[in-house]
């Protein structure tokens, strides 16, 4: 009988110094120190301005809340392990879905911020599908090829069915311009080129992506304005004296009378 009440004094014994540890390794709030699992859906790209995104949040512990917010703009808290995000009227092209999600342990877990970009296409503000508009624009270069002075100009034209962005330039290797935000624009070909030397061409249309014509090259011989251009300018103010140089000469040919006298 003493033996074993002995026994099972021994085993409450045991169970009582085990008890706190067990207890402090199975509290689940102490052995959850991990920040949630956050899944999209979609994950980026097109998307229509009247559909929504979804945000699901997992963690052991549960979900406290999520937040999220487009762009710059203030953050919106939903206390749930799933938001449904609905896409602002204004927004169109381009935009950043910023979010997070925090669990209910103690510490509060929490994810960073993280980014996903989504390119808005607004329907109400007659955009095109995406889908709609792949083709890059086209360039034509006046003149294209040749040769040409320092000085003169050269224009460049681009088109495209959505209309065109901007216009990029740069001669051989030295740096871009800056974007010149037009379909058509005339360039001055520049003083210290000679000889033949590369025009870099390329253009970006309006459409939702962005279309981008490649690099387009364009070789130009560039001479100087020199003697002959001179002579060709100043050609008529020649002929002109020469022909009345030669007319006065004529009549005092004709008529001594009318001969101009020399100077004494």
């Amino acid at each position: 009988m003493s033996r074993n009440f002995f026994s099972i004094g021994a085993l409450l014994l045991l169970l009582l110094l085990t008890r706190p540890l067990h207890a402090e390794l199975s509290d689940p709030n102490e052995a959850d120190k991990e920040a949630p699992t956050v899944i999209v859906a979609p994950l980026g790209g097109d998307i229509e301005q009247s559909n929504t995104i979804t945000i699901q949040a997992y963690d052991q512990i549960g979900i406290h809340h999520i937040g999220y917010s487009w762009n710059e703009q203030q953050t919106t808290p939903v206390y749930a392990e799933t938001a449904v995000v609905t896409i602002p009227k204004d927004l169109s092209g381009h935009n950043i879905l910023h979010f997070y999600a925090k669990d209910k342990s103690p510490n509060y877990n929490s994810t960073y911020w993280q980014d996903i970009t989504f390119n808005v296409i607004n329907l109400s503000k007659g955009q095109a599908k995406e889908t709609a508009e792949k083709e890059v624009p086209q360039l034509n270069v006046t003149p294209h090829s040749g040769k040409v002075t320092e000085g003169s100009t050269i224009m460049i034209q681009a088109t495209d069915s959505s209309g065109i962005n901007h216009i990029g330039y740069h001669w051989n290797s030295e740096p871009n311009t800056k974007p010149i935000y037009a379909e058509t624009t005339l360039i001055t070909v520049p003083n210290n080129l000679y000889g033949h030397n590369i025009l870099h061409v390329y253009a970006i249309d309006n459409s939702l992506n962005y279309n981008s014509s490649d690099w387009q090259q364009f070789t130009f011989n560039v001479t100087k304005p020199g003697i002959i251009s001179n002579i060709i300018k100043f050609a008529p103010i020649v002929t002109a004296t020469s022909a009345i140089t030669a007319i006065i000469a004529f009549i005092e040919r004709k008529y001594p009378l009318f001969k101009r006298k020399k100077p004494e």
